[in-house]
C-alpha cells in the first residue's frame, strides 16, 4: 500500500508511527493502521504526529540510569509550588517526596469542564509527566508556553483509557500539544468512531 505522501515526521524519532493506538468509543480500544483510514493525507499526517511512537523517549530512558528500584526520577521544578522538589518516576507516573522514599497518592478529580483525571498536590499528574519530560527534553519554548497559557496547551493522553490509571500517566502515554492539534485530533478520532459503529471502517480484529 503506498505510504503517506508529505509525511513531516522525522521517521527516525518515530519509526513505529503507522500503527497507532486509537479509541473509537463504546469500549473498542485499539491500534489503526493509518495508511488505511478514510482520512486525507494531512489529517492522517496529524494522526501520526499526535498519536505517533516517539523514540526519543525511549531513547532517554535507556540512556539515563534508572535507581535501584528501577525508577527513573525526575525532580520537579517550576511546575507549582506546592509540588517544587518532590520527584516523579516518569516510567511509572508515580511521585515521591523529596527524598524518593515515600509515595504521594494521587486522587481522582473531575474538572469543570467534566474531565476526569488524577491529581497530586492539586495538579494533574499528566500535565506534571509531560511539563516535567519538556524540561528534561530541553524543549524550553513549549514548555514556557505551556505554563504561560495551559488552556492553550493541552496535555493529551495518547491511550485515553489509562488516564486513571497511573500507569497511564508515563512520559509514553502523555503529551503537550497546542489546543488547535488536540482538537482537530480529537474531531478526527470521533469521525473514525462513528464511522467504525456504522461498519464504514474496518480494523483488524486481531489488533483490538
Amino acid at each position: 500500500m503506498k505510504r503517506i505522501k508529505g509525511y513531516e515526521l522525522d521517521t527516525e524519532n518515530y519509526p513505529f508511527s503507522y500503527h497507532v493506538p486509537m479509541d473509537l468509543r463504546s469500549g473498542v480500544r485499539t491500534y489503526v493502521d493509518v495508511d488505511r483510514l478514510p482520512l486525507s493525507d494531512k489529517q492522517k499526517r496529524l494522526v501520526l504526529r499526535v498519536q505517533g511512537a516517539d523514540a526519543k523517549k525511549e531513547a532517554y530512558t535507556l540512556a539515563h540510569r534508572k535507581d535501584r528500584y528501577g525508577r527513573l526520577m525526575i525532580t520537579i521544578k517550576d511546575i507549582g509550588k506546592d509540588l517544587d522538589g518532590l520527584r516523579v518516576d516518569v516510567l511509572t507516573g508515580k511521585v515521591y517526596d523529596k527524598n524518593g522514599r515515600h509515595e504521594i497518592e494521587p486522587h481522582y478529580h473531575r474538572t469543570n469542564g467534566k474531565r476526569d483525571c488524577l491529581m497530586v498536590n492539586g495538579k494533574g499528574l499528566h500535565r506534571i509527566v509531560a511539563l516535567a519530560w519538556l524540561q528534561v527534553s530541553k524543549q524550553y519554548d513549549l514548555y514556557e508556553r505551556a505554563i504561560a497559557c495551559p488552556r492553550a496547551y493541552p496535555c493529551h493522553h495518547i491511550k485515553p483509557w489509562l488516564k486513571l490509571d497511573q500507569r497511564g500517566n508515563t512520559i509514553f502515554n502523555v503529551e503537550i500539544l497546542p489546543r488547535a492539534v488536540h482538537y482537530r485530533y480529537e474531531s478526527i478520532a470521533t469521525q473514525m468512531a462513528t464511522k467504525y459503529k456504522r461498519g464504514e471502517l474496518v480494523i483488524d480484529d486481531e489488533l483490538i
